[in-house]
């Protein structure tokens, strides 16, 4: 039984010590300020491989269709850092945005980190509700029409 346990015991400090690692240089929620809806935001993912062995990202997933992650490379070397940029439309936004991104490694634990990308999104011309619904509109007795409004991005320049 005593064997066992050593046994055990070994096992796990020995995973624990050659486990890889990584250091992110940047915090969970990434704030980018304020900016101009249309325009593209850019930000970045950073770490730093503090293992001994090269550490590999399995996949990258943002949380939506308006966020584009490009690495460089998928393996980093001991020591290495990482950059990850990536980008957000902000076309169909407006005020404040959170989107997330999901990186997993396939040696490193644990495998999962998640980061969230926020900022605020200003319009020149703020109209709320965006949409009206002027419901029946009755013309007379005999005829009934439903028409809808939608407001559309204006940008003024001056």
């Amino acid at each position: 039984m005593k064997a066992f346990i050593g046994f055990l015991i070994l096992i796990i400090v020995h995973s624990i010590a050659f486990a890889q690692q990584v250091e992110f240089k940047n915090p969970q929620v990434i704030e980018l300020g304020k900016i101009q809806q249309g325009d593209i935001l850019e930000g970045k993912i950073e770490f730093v491989n503090t293992g001994s062995e090269p550490v590999e990202i399995e996949s990258i997933k943002p949380s939506c269709g308006c966020t584009a992650v490009t690495p460089e490379k998928m393996v980093y070397e001991s020591g290495e850092t990482a950059v990850i940029p990536f980008t957000i439309k902000t076309t169909n936004f407006n005020g404040l945005i959170r989107k997330s991104i999901k990186v997993t490694f396939k040696n490193v634990e644990p495998r999962t980190y998640s980061f969230f990308a926020e900022a605020t999104v200003v319009t020149d011309l703020n109209i709320s509700p965006k949409y009206i619904n002027f419901s029946q509109v009755n013309l007379d007795a005999d005829t009934t029409i439903t028409e809808y409004v939608e407001i559309k991005l204006l940008r003024f320049i001056y």
